[in-house]
Parts: structure tokens; C-alpha cells; sequence
């Protein structure tokens, strides 16, 4: 799967968020190590978390972008029904002009992105 750089750039800052427990649960004495042990730890951790997390994220991050699109379009398929359901509605028959107004902005606005 093509990742958008977007996505992968929030994904590695994710990843990195979880380097300093990675270091903790590889060693348990992270905290008490050496400086210069730390900082090696903390790369290897640092390029784990780069090459190896980050795509994993970046596969749930698309996964459900996705969802939502999906949601979103689903709603717009229901408010859309609901829509030409109203147009056969005695409302709509007994005040036309006033109810395709109506109907009309709703779709407008719909196409255009707008909360109704």
C-alpha cells in the first residue's frame, strides 16, 4: 500500500513517542545506565521504532481514515434518500417553492462539504 507522506510523517512521530518505554522494557536498568549505553540503546530503539513501528501505525492511520470515509459517505447516501423521500412528501406538494428551496440548500450543502 502507497502511504501518503502526510500519514507516514505522523505515524513516525507516534512511533517515536514509545522509544524511551521501548528502552525501559528491553532493559530494565535504562534509567541507571551509562550515558553512552543510553544513547546507543536509545538509536537502536529510535531506528526499531522508525522502520518497524511507524508502518504499522501508518496501516491503522490509513485503515481508519478509511472508516470515517466510509461513515461519511454512507450519511450522505441515507440524508440523500431521506431528501428525495421528503420530495414525495405532502409538504412538498402543498408548498413546492418553499420545500425545493429547502431540499435544494441541503444538497448544496452537502455537496459542497457544509454542516446542514
Amino acid at each position: 500500500m502507497n502511504i501518503p507522506d502526510d500519514v507516514m510523517h505522523e505515524a513516525r512521530r507516534a512511533s517515536l513517542d514509545c522509544i524511551h518505554g521501548m528502552c525501559m522494557t528491553y532493559r530494565h536498568d535504562y534509567g541507571l545506565m551509562p550515558e553512552a549505553e543510553r544513547k546507543a540503546l536509545y538509536v537502536v530503539m529510535s531506528q526499531l521504532a522508525y522502520h518497524d513501528v511507524a508502518p504499522v501505525i501508518a496501516q491503522a492511520i490509513m485503515e481508519e481514515r478509511q472508516r470515517c470515509e466510509d461513515l461519511v459517505s454512507k450519511a450522505e447516501k441515507e440524508i440523500r434518500w431521506e431528501v428525495i423521500k421528503l420530495r414525495g412528501d405532502q409538504a412538498y406538494r402543498e408548498y413546492p417553492a418553499y420545500s425545493a428551496h429547502l431540499i435544494n440548500d441541503l444538497v448544496t450543502q452537502i455537496g459542497e462539504g457544509e454542516k446542514p
